[in-house]
């Protein structure tokens, strides 16, 4: 997903890189010829290639909005108008080509309105004189479709009838295409058509020629249409009807006054009838034809009522009970050219709002009613008149009259847009509002600082959780474009006109649409403003905010419905003084007139201003209306000012003289006009004395920096030092500071002496207080017999085996150079550092571990003695000793360096979703078949060298900065992972989750036991290292595998990966593979490297004749059962329990047992040295409550190991152990 907010809402190609802003649905790198699809045009050229941009270049054409093209290739597209069959004559008309045509740099169909094709070049679109005519044939419209088929018609060559029986919108769909036809050759007919209530849809027929009769005689007929009511509005016509040759027929209009057929001689050049032309009892037989005018009055009382009045017309009826009521129509007119029926028909479609008034029967003569519920500052058309019974041949009607309602405060400016473009500027920009309710004459834009909090800076150690800074693009303002959109000085909210010769955007039909969208806008616009001032990552402004976004949200909820408290509004409130601090404008209140965007200098760089902004009208008088808007709110952040975090240098100083031994104090001032807050300091200091010598960083809060006023560096080795420093405010980084330089000297010996005394002092007071709490506890503790560590036959000595002795593994300690910790290690910490000079090599790269100063003796000497485990190892694919530094303290075990961590932790960093991400994708299928090779071949070896891992998992394994994988320095992540070990019944750590079955069940560790969990292990790599057996606690996992469960198939595994594991997860342990099967079979996946370096393709492997498997349960005889003339019998060892497992019965019992292993040439016992182990024998006195242990050679006890984790072939001790006080 993309860390980075793209601009023009684009997409990324990485998690840091935007595409470019033409592309449309990504891309594969930043330019806009890397898109893979466009959001405008696609341009191709030679040189270049495929580009996306925004229009086509001045000298080529738009093609159906997609692509540019040459003028040539613009003329040679067409398209071929199928035609129908002729439904008279059944013969199928020639099909249509239709040429496209360069006009205007698009690529056109058919000519825009206003021009037409010439008659001499099907690719050129002239301009018409006057109006483009159009000629159709004549046709009968039943249907809105039909009518549709007219669209742009001005001349209909035939005959138009229309019977429309119903529909939806039928006015509206016939005034959109019927209004533009101006001469009809034939006759127009009308008939049966129930929707209909005038005739003003053809608002553009001037002529009937009459070249075609209906009835012989008749060229305009109106026939039994039950609803018509007018036929055109004649006040606003502006040329007469003429019809040239025939008669009018008139019959069955029912509601069609004979009055309005008898216009037809005053407005319209029509020949004489008689009665059987316009029958004087059929038309009008079903309303009031003798209508009475009504005078109206209309009074505005408030932005939304009005009141009108009229004079009563009961007592005008012959009958006053055939009066029914009044009704009221209005409706909204932006001009004052209404006609009654304009956009209504018989089928609900009506654009006039109705009123029902009753009929009072009072002594005064005028009727007064309230209309609410209206636009301020809108203009209404509004006609009433009587509603009487059927019979009634009276009525009245008034005229239309026009009346516009009170202003009212505006609505709040929207599309609100703040955005800095210099340091210490910012440019404002909005839209009107949407409802300004009255003439909206300038805006009054108010902002005002908020001041970064220190206290809430404090509240987070920016040291270990940073900020991740976003970078500084380039302003959106720069763009031309951007520019046009932003100094827009138009106020008006119309719709934009287009160029000539194009379309215009149609005003929307607002009763279509529905009720006002207000509120889903307001939505909109709040939701918008908490996604990009809350919901984003790694803000780039501090928790002090709070009271900002709290108040915002505040004003923008209730920005409908509250107002500032205006009581007296004779005029706008003056303009306040700026007001500055430091020479920066931290408050500012400005009028802006005639213009919707405004550019404000001389602020503060790098500082949050709230921008209001409310829309006025000017004052009137006597208002009962507040003249200016609510506020609109947003916020901006002025860009930050280089250099402004810096730190002078000759503010510096390094105090090393009354400081601390082998440290220094350093202090500094900080910067006088940061950006914003400071939040920290980096200190980078390095060793003069050395080239090798790395620099080393110290990130100080702020908050740790004003105690002092700066900062102690300590445990400074003697030597000369440089040292600058840099200041991180809510910015960025500021510069670096010129590099100062400080020497630590050497302490003197008088001072070593102190400081000798001093700590000889404390220790000898820590050893007594020790000594007296382990007098008080063993005194206050119960007589129960506790075990020991180790037990001899003679308490008073030290074994042999227990103490190490240097060899030619031994390094000097001057040639080992830490230099930064990697992690904590099972017996403490891991430093990453550099050996000087080990094999011929002037520095080798290594990873030290150490032993905690609290570790005990046991623990130590585990420590050295896990290292004499690895001495003995020399494989590619398993982690080398380097070397041990025995000799003072700390001691140190040297390893070969692992850059890339554990596999766990490599797996789970190539997540997709992973935040440690670095953008790099996971590892292919046959980068997963090379590890998994590279696990086998060093498990492989440990077989062959009679060791079992008895914790083999992706933890403990080691991936080198080349991506190899090798087997790790067993219980180094014990400490790390600890979750994934499972303590049963108060026993040690179990990995139960990469445990076999009969490890589980009966304790059995072997070469197949680490290939049951090596089958895990490759689970791990297939799902990027998810836990195993996902769902279920370590007690049903243990469960679950004794009855012979196993985990399915990860999601989309491939099936050789599947396969492996299955056969790894074998019920029977002899039934799954070895190590060195399991490498053949990936051996087609391996690279050269591979064999060059693997231990089973290597000379030595091949030669090996045996292949033995170290079993070792707790019923095997604790004898080695080996005959030199049967190589292939296994070796046998005797399991022993953990010290903690021993029964009571042994407690008492009758002893160790006397072993005697002899050595052979040809095998061996030692699970460790291999081919170099010697003999050895566990005696036992009668009634002594120990064992000894003796060596055929009498070597060291660095030969063999006593860890408790994979240095023997059942992992446990084979030392027997008594309890105290027997």
């Amino acid at each position: 997903c993309c860390k980075t907010d793209c601009e023009h809402n684009a997409t990324c190609y990485n998690s840091t890189h935007c595409c470019h802003p033409e592309c449309l649905g990504g891309c594969y790198g930043p330019l806009s010829s890397d898109c893979i699809a466009c959001k405008h045009v696609m341009y191709y050229d030679e040189k270049y290639g495929k580009r996306c941009m925004k229009k086509c270049p001045s000298n080529l054409y738009e093609f159906m909005g997609r692509r540019c093209v040459q003028e040539d290739e613009c003329k040679n597209y067409t398209i071929t108008d199928k035609q129908t069959d002729d439904l008279l004559t059944g013969k199928r008309s020639e099909d249509t080509r239709i040429y496209f045509k360069p006009f205007k740099n698009k690529c056109l169909q058919e000519c825009p309105p206003g021009y037409v094709v010439d008659d001499n070049n099907p690719h050129v679109c002239k301009k018409c004189d006057a109006k483009c005519p159009k000629i159709c044939p004549g046709m009968t419209v039943d249907h809105v479709g039909a009518a549709q088929n007219y669209r742009g018609c001005t001349r209909i060559n035939g005959s138009l009838e229309i019977h429309i029986q119903g529909g939806s919108n039928v006015i509206k769909e016939l005034e959109e295409n019927l209004n533009m036809i101006e001469q009809i050759d034939g006759y127009l007919k009308i008939a049966r058509s129930f929707p209909l209530v005038s005739l003003n849809f053809l608002k553009s027929l001037t002529t009937i020629r009459g070249e075609q009769l209906d009835k012989k005689n008749y060229a305009l007929l109106v026939l039994d249409n039950q609803n018509l009511q007018e036929l055109w509005d004649w006040q606003n016509r502006k040329t007469k009807l003429k019809i040239m040759n025939g008669k009018i027929f008139f019959h069955f209009n029912s509601k069609l006054c004979p009055s309005k057929i008898q216009e037809l001689k005053k407005y319209a050049d029509v020949a004489d009838w008689d009665d059987r032309d316009v029958s004087p009892s059929s038309n009008g037989d079903r309303v009031a034809c003798d209508v009475t005018n009504m005078n109206v009055t209309v009074q505005s009382l408030t932005p939304t009522v009005v009141r009108v009045k009229w004079e009563s017309f009961h007592k005008q009826l012959y009958d006053e009970r055939s009066l029914l009521g009044y009704v009221i129509y209005y409706r909204e007119a932006l001009f004052q050219n209404i006609s009654i029926f304009e956009g209504r028909d018989a089928c609900g479609t009506d654009a006039w709002t109705v009123r029902d008034v009753e009929v009072v029967e009072d002594s005064n003569n005028f009727i007064i009613h309230h209309i609410t519920d209206l636009k301020p500052f809108t203009q209404y058309a509004l006609y009433i008149r009587t509603y009487t019974t059927a019979s009634g041949r009276q009525g009245a009607q008034s005229s239309i009259v026009y009346f516009k309602t009170e202003p009212d405060t505006p609505t709040p400016p929207v599309s609100i847009k703040a955005r800095s473009t210099l340091h210490g500027e910012i440019v404002v920009s909005w839209k009107p509002p949407k409802h300004p309710n009255g003439n909206v004459t300038y805006y009054i834009v108010e902002g005002v600082y908020e001041e970064d909090s220190s206290y809430f800076s404090a509240q987070r150690n920016y040291c270990l959780e940073p900020i991740a800074f976003p970078e500084y693009r380039k302003s959106l303002y720069e763009d031309d474009q951007r520019h046009t959109g932003l100094y827009d000085n138009s106020t008006s909210s119309s719709a934009d006109s287009g160029e000539e010769g194009e379309c215009c955007a149609c005003s929307k039909d607002q009763r279509t649409l529905g009720v006002d969208d207000d509120d889903a806008e307001f939505q909109i616009h709040f939701e918008d403003f908490l996604h990009n001032k809350v919901y984003i990552k790694n803000p780039d402004i501090t928790r002090s905010r709070r009271h900002v976004l709290v108040q915002t949200s505040k004003e923008e909820t209730t920005a409908k419905t509250t107002s500032d408290a205006f009581t007296v509004y004779p005029s706008v409130e003056p303009v306040d003084g700026d007001k500055y601090v430091k020479g920066s404008l931290l408050q500012f209140r400005r009028l802006v007139y005639h213009h919707t965007f405004i550019v404000v200098s001389t602020l503060r760089h790098f500082t949050e201003y709230t921008v209001e902004i409310r829309a006025c009208q000017d004052s009137r008088p006597n208002m009962r209306t507040d003249p200016c808007s609510t506020k609109a709110i947003t916020s901006v952040r002025t860009l930050h000012l280089p250099g402004a975090d810096d730190i002078r240098s000759n503010s510096v100083q390094i105090l090393t003289e009354n400081a601390t031994v082998y440290s220094g104090f350093v202090k500094w001032e900080e910067p006088k006009e940061s950006n914003g807050v400071i939040i920290a300091y980096t200190l980078e200091y390095r060793r003069m004395n050395g080239e090798n010598y790395k620099p080393k960083r110290i990130c100080v809060t702020r908050s740790n920096y004003l105690i002092r006023n700066g900062y102690y560096l300590s445990e400074l080795p003697p030597g000369n030092y440089s040292l600058r420093i840099r200041a991180t405010s809510l910015a960025g980084h500021g510069n670096w500071t010129q590099h100062a330089y400080f020497h630590i000297v050497t302490v003197s010996d008088n001072m070593k002496m102190e400081t000798a005394l001093a700590v000889g002092i404390v220790f000898f007071i820590a050893v007594a207080i020790g000594c007296m709490y382990g007098v008080y506890r063993w005194k206050l503790s119960p007589r129960i017999p506790d075990y020991v560590d180790y037990a001899s036959v003679n308490p008073e000595y030290m074994s042999s085996n227990l103490v190490y002795t240097p060899d030619e593994w031994e390094i000097e300690r001057e040639k080992v150079h830490l230099l930064e910790e990697l992690g904590q290690g099972s017996f403490g910490m891991v430093y990453k550092g550099n050996i000087i000079d080990l094999n011929g090599k002037p520095l080798t790269p290594c990873a030290a571990k150490t032993v905690n100063e609290s570790a005990s003796l046991r623990e130590r000497i585990e420590f050295l003695q896990e290292a004499s485990v690895m001495k003995a190892f020399n494989c590619h694919h398993v982690i080398k000793l380097l070397g041990v530094v025995s000799k003072g303290q700390p001691t140190l075990v040297i390893m070969e360096l692992m850059t890339n961590g554990d596999l766990k932790t490599y797996l789970r960093s190539h997540r997709p979703d992973s935040d440690e991400n670095p953008g790099e994708a996971p590892p292919t299928l046959k980068q997963i078949l090379q590890m998994a090779a590279e696990i086998a071949d060093g498990m492989a070896y440990l077989a062959a060298k009679k060791f079992v891992h008895r914790d083999l998992a992706a933890r403990n394994c080691m991936v080198a900065e080349d991506l190899t994988v090798k087997i790790g320095d067993f219980g180094m992540t014990r400490d790390i992972y600890e979750t994934d070990y499972y303590r049963k019944g108060g026993k040690g750590l179990l990995p139960v989750r990469w445990m076999s079955p009969e490890s589980l069940k009966d304790g059995i560790f072997d070469s197949r036991t680490d290939v049951w969990s090596y089958g895990v292990v490759l689970w791990e790599m297939a799902t990027l290292a998810s836990q195993p057996y996902q769902g279920l606690s370590n007690e049903d996992v243990l469960n679950f595998v004794i009855r012979g469960g196993s985990m399915e198939k990860p999601e989309d595994c491939p099936e050789e990966l599947d396969n492996l594991m299955r056969m790894c997860w074998d019920k029977s342990p002899k039934s799954r593979p070895t190590f060195v099967e399991i490498v053949q079979m990936l051996s087609p996946h391996v690279n050269a490297k591979f064999r060059a370096v693997s231990y089973c393709f290597c000379e030595r492997h091949l030669t090996n004749s045996v292949d033995i498997e170290d079993v070792a349960t707790p019923n095997t005889p604790l004898r080695s059962s080996i005959r030199e003339e049967d190589p292939n019998d296994e070796q046998i060892y005797r399991y022993f329990p953990s010290v903690t497992q021993l029964p009571e019965d042994n407690a008492n019992g009758d002893g160790p047992v006397n072993v005697d292993v002899e050595e052979e040439p040809t095998t061996t016992t030692d699970s460790l040295i291999g081919a170099d182990s010697v003999a050895v024998g566990v005696n036992s006195n009668e009634g002594s409550k120990a064992i000894s242990i003796n060596y055929s050679d009498g070597s060291k006890g660095s030969k063999i190991s006593t860890l408790s984790n994979g240095s023997i072939a059942n992992g446990h001790v084979v030392y027997a152990v008594n309890k105290k006080g027997n």
